[in-house]
């Protein structure tokens, strides 16, 4: 591997192997077990020979000299055996002395040789051979050790093993050489282990020592399927075949690592075995095979690691490791014959993580810069470069950046956030250039929205700092200003904009887009801190459709919250909804249709949209997204009345992100939890939720409105109206100071009159609902509705009815069942002081049917003089027509209309903006509710009459009924 110095290097080694695992009994080592056994009779017969043992590290063959050298010991054979190191080669004749010291020989027949040894041949380098010594020296040594050998070899066999002899000395490989010339008449045995490669190290010393025709060669194989069964039987008992067939594609075969499988499953005393996969001992026994095998296998299992699971020829694996194509195939080619790879690849994760874990982070992270630079040169695309770049960071060079910065574009494109994510972190920390590091960073800071504003914050000061220099785009500079108002730093945002301003001011040439980036930052200052300050010069449609459709969305947004339009001349709703699907920079254009589908009143229509919006933000992988859509989900149920699933909204969107990432929108999510919980009579659920902390620049904000409303709410269920009139007085005032007094946005008007008829002064509560009804447009249905309702409680009892009549027409016609509920209620009572018991106890059943079917409480009655609440015995029966089709939500109720009239899931899906998947869940939530098991059956029930259409089997009062008994269809009176 190439290395920018020899310290560079040294840092990449790998760590000493801790503890050796090797396999204690052989399997499949019959053949060679009984070959040896007959060299060593053939030895004791008088007939030397030598025995080379060739396999990959870890098939056994310290094990198999094992048993014979203890086989030569029981039948009385002296027996020398050493163990080479690559740590001693450096040392002449340190093989030679280990086998003497070991050979258990007489001290006076041994020292002799030992002190000679020590004396004369100092350490004199790497695998210094006889040549490199005094040549009297070393062949009087050589002479003397095989003398020894011959003397002893005359009254009893004699066994020399070395193991792991290709990390031998190469005086003691010379010395070895010398007794093998001259033992083929004595009663010599020399059994040598070797590695399967050690011919392609040392050529010279195999061509000399199989010259003698006393030479023998074993070759060890890996375990076979039948093989590994039968360790993992004597081992670790009985187990599945299943589970030995998965020890075997782990292990590859390899006694050791299947060893090392034995030793991670060996349960404790008295304990139940644990499963066969693969803990610390595998992979120190992994770190122990690469130790052992030296370079250029452990260099190239490493590359191998760092590539992971990608393609990579040998051409690439050369180039990396700075060898010829040549070694670095047969290093491959090495490394499946040990069991560590198949088919190009690491046989288990564990195997892969073992050869990372050799190596060193800083080793680690210069490898894979290595291997970027090399993939680029042959080719490779952004994601895969980026992959290594981002491990590797940071990388600075010029084509890093550009790389990176394709790459998290692929990525996004390819719904992996995190992989865009890193790969612009990646960027930022390798980049010299300081206007591309910002452009860099305001990338990363909206991505990392998506997922998380909390985490983006932290770039805000940068990039604040950045814009004061002028150092940002015109868009950069639009989305900072965005994202700080988010975390309501108003202030700040306010700052970036006139520093733009003026910069524009003092340099009017090449600022191209500047003058549409201010509009653009007005715009976002105009939505979130509305008031004379930030208002913005009259722009026609024709002006408008110009501008980008981020632009577009945006004054959208702000002429149907300020109430100077409905904003559908600005922005295509259908188009900015659909785009989304399509395109991952649609999410501004799309929140913004629904806005406008919210503040003209077209529930239906923003309800449907939003459930789209909402898979398409899963599948673009953007928490943020589906959170602050389940928001937007929440408010429009709570404008249909369906508290139920608007606190179900609200919850899933907060418990997706914690407080603090939702910056001044909290305000959304808090409002619809309180305000459905105060509905459903959940008085101490609501006091929690306004105990959340949220930041005070939210009550600068049309988020703050919200909030205060509800609030208000609150006090009122709590018999607070003090409190409660202030909080709506307040939610006027800031709406009157920042000149977007309409209903639409925060009735506060009708909230006031409500409370001021529970103080009881009813001249003012009549004033309230008076003018809220004088700024009214005639299609405000939903908020007229209601002031009728809260005025008829204002007026003598000759006026009410009609009054509370209206105001059930229009609610109805809205789709806000709630306040449906609380007309009915009212409707019951007045029918109730009037005599009129039935179609008292009627309304009231229809008002407790909504109630039930949308998880709210009705107001108590005392709230009228006089009134009581129905007691149970007092009850008409229920009629249970409507039942089902009361529980379906809109979206079911839209498409099985259209389910009904005979469209396909695809066309309901087109017709919709859903997908087909949505369709099919609506339409099984259908049949569910309604009790009936296939399209056919839902047909059928409402063309018989069982279930009428949603247009005669309304929640209100007018719903036409099937009378149960002796009665008659009939029309419930109001």
């Amino acid at each position: 591997m190439r290395f920018s110095s020899p310290q560079a290097a040294l840092n990449c080694r790998s760590p000493q192997p801790t503890r050796l695992i090797e396999p204690t009994r052989l399997i499949e080592r019959d053949v060679e077990l009984e070959t040896l056994t007959r060299a060593l009779s053939d030895c004791a017969a008088g007939e030397g020979g030598v025995v080379v043992v060739r396999g990959v590290v870890g098939s056994g063959k310290t094990t198999l000299l094992h048993v014979l050298t203890q086989r030569a010991e029981r039948s009385g054979a002296v027996v020398l055996h050493a163990a080479a190191s690559r740590s001693e080669q450096d040392r002449p004749f340190g093989v030679i002395s280990q086998l003497v010291r070991t050979s258990g020989l007489p001290a006076a027949d041994i020292d002799p040789l030992l002190k000679r040894v020590e004396r004369e041949t100092p350490s004199v380098g790497p695998h210094a051979g006889t040549a490199d010594l005094d040549p009297a020296v070393t062949m009087g040594l050589e002479r003397e050790l095989w003398e020894l050998i011959r003397r002893q070899a005359e009254s009893r066999p004699v066994v020399i093993g070395v193991d792991e002899v290709h990390d031998a000395d190469r005086a003691s490989l010379d010395s070895l050489l010398y007794v093998a010339r001259r033992m083929r008449s004595a009663r010599v045995l020399l059994v040598l282990n070797e590695d399967s490669r050690a011919h392609q190290t040392y050529p010279w010393f195999h061509a000399e020592l199989f010259r003698q025709p006393n030479g023998r060669r074993l070759k060890l194989p890996l375990l076979s399927a039948d093989g590994v069964s039968r360790m993992i039987a004597d081992g670790a008992g009985a187990r599945p075949p299943e589970e030995s067939a998965a020890c075997h594609r782990v292990s590859g075969g390899n006694p050791l690592l299947l060893a090392a499988l034995l030793e991670d499953a060996r349960p404790p005393v008295g304990g139940r075995p644990a499963a066969l996969v693969p803990g610390e001992a595998f992979r120190q026994a992994v770190s122990n095979c690469l130790y052992r095998c030296g370079e250029p296998l452990r260099d190239c299992a490493q590359v191998r690691a760092v590539l992971g699971d990608e393609p990579a020829s040998p051409a690439v694996l050369a180039e990396v490791l700075g060898l010829d194509t040549d070694t670095a195939r047969q290093a491959s080619e090495a490394l499946v014959a040990m069991g560590l790879l198949d088919n190009g690849r690491f046989r288990h994760e564990a195997v892969r993580d073992a050869v990372l874990d050799s190596m060193t982070p800083d080793c680690r992270s210069r490898l894979h810069a290595e291997v970027a630079r090399v993939l680029r040169n042959h080719g490779r695309g952004s994601i895969d470069l980026a992959r290594h770049l981002i491990a590797a960071s940071p990388v600075d060079e010029s084509w890093t950046t550009p790389v990176l910065l394709d790459a998290a574009r692929q990525a996004l494109a390819d719904n992996d956030v995190s992989l865009a994510i890193d790969s612009l972190r990646a960027a930022h920390e390798g980049c010299s250039d300081e206007r591309q590091r910002m452009t860099v960073l305001s990338a990363l800071m909206r991505v990392q929205w998506r997922v998380n504003p909390a985490a983006a914050v932290r770039h805000l000061p940068e990039l604040t700092a950045a814009a004061r220099l002028n150092k940002l785009s015109a868009y950069e500079v639009t989305q900072l200003i965005a994202h700080l108002l988010w975390h309501g730093r108003t202030g700040e945002a306010g700052e970036v904009f006139t520093a733009t301003e003026e910069s524009r001011k003092r340099n009017p040439l090449g600022t191209d887009g500047f003058d549409d980036a201010l509009n653009t930052a007005r715009l976002w200052l105009g939505f979130s801190c509305p008031g004379p300050h930030n208002t913005l010069p009259e722009e026609s449609a024709a002006d408008a459709a110009r501008h980008s459709l981020h632009r577009r969305a945006l004054s959208a947004m702000y002429e149907a919250l300020t109430g100077s339009g409905s904003g559908s001349e600005f922005l295509d709703v259908d188009e900015a909804i659909q785009r989304f699907s399509v395109d991952n920079e649609g999410f501004l254009p799309a929140t913004a249709a629904l806005v406008v589908l919210i503040y003209t009143d077209r529930l239906d229509e923003a309800a449907l949209s939003c459930d789209a919006l909402v898979e398409d933000a899963r599948k673009w992988n953007a928490p943020m997204w589906c959170a602050l859509l389940q928001a937007i989900r929440a408010h429009i149920h709570l404008r249909t009345g369906d508290m139920r699933r608007a606190a179900d909204a609200a919850r899933e969107a907060l418990q997706a992100h914690p407080v603090k990432s939702w910056g001044i929108f909290i305000g959304s999510p808090l409002a619809s939890l309180v305000l459905s919980s105060v509905a459903a009579g959940r008085h101490q659920e609501a006091e929690e939720y306004l105990r959340v902390p949220v930041t005070t620049g939210m009550f600068r904000t049309p988020f703050g409105l919200d909030y205060l409303r509800a609030r208000g709410r609150y006090f009122a269920a709590r018999g607070r109206p003090h409190a409660a009139l202030g909080d709506f007085r307040q939610c006027g005032e800031l709406m009157g100071n920042w000149r977007i007094d309409l209903s639409a946005v925060v009735p506060w008007r009708t909230d006031a009159a409500e409370m001021c008829l529970a103080l009881g002064r009813k001249q003012e509560a009549q004033k309230y609902a008076r003018e809220q009804l004088a700024l009214l447009r005639p299609d405000e249905r939903w908020i007229r509705g209601t002031t009728l309702r809260v005025l008829a409680a204002s007026e003598e009892s000759r006026d009410e009815l009609p009054l509370l009549r209206e105001s059930l027409r229009l609610l109805e016609g809205y789709g806000d069942r709630y306040e449906q509920a609380r007309t009915l209620l009212d409707l019951s009572l007045v029918h109730r002081s009037r005599g009129d018991v039935e179609t008292a106890h009627a309304v009231r059943m229809s008002a407790d049917r909504l109630a039930d079917a949308c998880g709210f409480e009705l107001p108590g009655d005392e709230r009228r003089p006089g009134r009581h609440h129905f007691a149970a015995s007092d009850r008409v029966p229920e009629p249970r027509e409507c039942e089902g089709h009361l529980a379906l939500s809109d979206a079911e109720r839209r498409v099985a209309s259209l389910a009904v009239a005979g469209r396909t899931n695809r066309q309901i899906a087109r017709q919709l903006f859903l997908t087909v998947s949505t369709v099919e869940q609506h339409l099984t939530r259908v049949y569910r509710k309604l009790r009936v098991r296939s399209r056919t059956d839902l047909t059928a029930e409402i063309l018989d009459g069982a279930i009428p259409p949603s247009e005669d089997c309304g929640a209100g009062p007018h719903a036409r009924r099937k009378a149960t008994g002796d009665h008659n269809p009939t029309t419930v009176p109001t």
